[in-house]
């Protein structure tokens, strides 16, 4: 007994319990006011059925009453989310194909816009994985001609930019491209990036194993020298240290 007045005094405190209250209470105290109402029609010497019209008239449309009353509790734009779900589950379960595209068409747009979001957080909003990343600045050139478009910086630009900025700790220039790599199994295309000997550096990372860009590797002529991600590294060569000075292959060269 004492866990089930414990179990009714907290359902006492949820919405929809009080309501349901309210409810049985509101129509009790209109059924009072239209039976005192009617009592005194029928002392005015009205008959019984006389008497219960002229209640009615007096007190007004009980309907209306209730909905101004529930307004006023604030329960009203509950309500009529409920009865607008229930319609659309009346609509949906009448039409399964209609239902069917509704459906698919809401995963889809919520799967794209899940995957919009993870792109736009983890490039734009969460910091980059690097040391100093706040730090960190992309530079470009706009081509303005036909409409505002950044543009391959030659060379020669950025070489420029490097002897006559003041603004900056280091620059560093990456070009993104795809290389196939071969020599080593099934051929893989691999998406690179051509970078200059002070990347790593201007990014605050360094390699595990061997050594990183030297400044002499930027010079015309020089030899090609790559430095492979760990995925590729333990994919494509079992993680064998012995890899470091080794020659591979990317688009015959």
């Amino acid at each position: 007994m004492a866990i089930e007045r414990n179990f009714k005094s907290w359902l006492s405190w949820l919405p929809w319990y009080r309501r349901t209250a309210r409810d049985a209470d509101l129509a009790r105290e209109l059924r009072d006011h239209l039976e005192l109402e009617a009592d005194e029609q029928r002392a005015a010497g009205l008959s019984p059925e006389q008497a219960s019209h002229a209640a009615h008239r007096a007190l007004g449309n009980t309907l209306k009453i209730e909905e101004d009353v529930r307004a006023a509790w604030g329960f009203q734009w509950l309500e009529t989310l409920v009865q607008d779900l229930r319609y659309a589950l009346r609509v949906l379960r009448k039409s399964p194909s209609f239902t069917a595209v509704a459906i698919l068409t809401l995963a889809l747009g919520i799967g794209a816009n899940t995957a919009i979001f993870s792109i736009v957080d983890s490039v734009l909003v969460q910091p980059l994985p690097f040391p100093n990343a706040p730090r960190l600045v992309w530079l470009a050139e706009l081509q303005k001609k036909w409409g505002p478009r950044e543009i391959w910086v030659p060379p020669p630009t950025f070489s420029d930019w490097q002897k006559n900025q003041h603004s900056f700790v280091a620059l560093s220039a990456i070009s993104s491209n795809a290389l196939t790599l071969i020599g080593t199994g099934e051929p893989a295309k691999l998406y690179t990036a051509s970078v200059s000997a002070s990347f790593f550096s201007v990014l605050g990372i360094h390699p595990s194993v061997g050594r990183d860009f030297l400044p002499s590797d930027d010079r015309a002529g020089a030899p090609l020298v790559v430095i492979v991600s760990d995925r590729l590294w333990r994919e494509r060569f079992n993680a064998n240290s012995g890899v470091v000075g080794q020659i591979i292959t990317l688009d015959d060269k």
